[in-house]
């Protein structure tokens, strides 16, 4: 599979107390960097129109006026007018309910609140650049007071069946006996992080309360206690001794905030 062109994005370190400037904005939008918004999923208006007009109902009847036509039974064509109406309203209907779901659609469209020059601002969902553990949240240092999603409609019995699928793979496989920050290194390209970490010997590798799980070697956990000097310890030997093993940089994933 042919993988797109990814251009490489200039990473601001945006004032937190009052985000990126709206010049910065106007920079990234100018150079391209936003993502493509996503397209309505009703229908556009010729496909309302194509599909009240060409049904199997309307052929019917259009032959049958042919034949009719034909044969010069002009008087027992009084249907006709019926059949007319009748996809008219069917296509008014259906244009009605498109500007309707469109506007819905808008209003309930999924965005984020940042703080952006030192104020509130919506930011639409297809500007964030969402990526691999990465979005401009991270980039530009946005503080995020709030976010709205837009969910799918489902059958309830088959969500909660995923659900209690998903979850029970989650404890199967992770640590969640144990306080941790989650998952703490991205996935190295080639390689599973987990796995060079177990394959290093780190399994239970220990600084203080912190150590690298013994379930799931990706996981930096809390057995008690733990400073986040200790996580920073165990992270920091955990990366060198990878790098120094398979020559592989780890690249931890969770933020560190504060002196260490």
């Amino acid at each position: 599979m042919e993988q797109e062109n990814r251009v490489r994005m200039e990473r601001i370190a945006a004032d937190p107390q009052s985000g990126l400037s709206a010049e910065q904005v106007k920079r990234r939008f100018a150079q391209g960097e936003n993502n493509y918004k996503v397209e309505s999923s009703t229908l556009s208006v010729p496909e309302i129109v194509r599909s009240n007009v060409c049904t199997y109902f309307n052929l019917v009847f259009a032959v049958i006026a042919v034949l009719l036509a034909i044969v010069g039974a002009w008087s027992d064509m009084l249907f006709l007018p019926i059949i007319v109406a009748n996809t008219c309203i069917g296509i008014i209907q259906e244009v009605h309910s498109k500007k309707v779901l469109d506007k819905l659609s808008i209003l309930n469209a999924p965005h984020a609140v940042v703080i952006r020059d030192g104020k509130r601002q919506e930011i639409p969902a297809d500007q964030l650049e969402m990526g691999y553990r990465t979005s401009r949240v991270r980039t530009e240092g946005l503080v995020v007071l709030s976010a709205t999603f837009k969910l799918e409609a489902g059958d309830r019995s088959q969500i909660a069946d995923r659900v209690a699928e998903l979850t029970e793979a989650r404890q199967s496989k992770q640590p969640l006996e144990y306080g941790s920050a989650g998952s703490t290194f991205k996935r190295p390209e080639g390689h599973f992080a987990g796995k060079l970490i177990s394959d290093a010997g780190l399994k239970g590798y220990q600084v203080g309360g912190a150590a690298v799980s013994t379930k799931h070697a990706g996981f930096v956990v809390n057995l008690g206690g733990a400073t986040a000097a200790d996580v920073r310890a165990v992270i920091s030997h955990v990366q060198d001794e990878v790098k120094r093993q398979f020559d592989v940089e780890l690249e931890p994933e969770v933020r560190f905030v504060g002196e260490f």
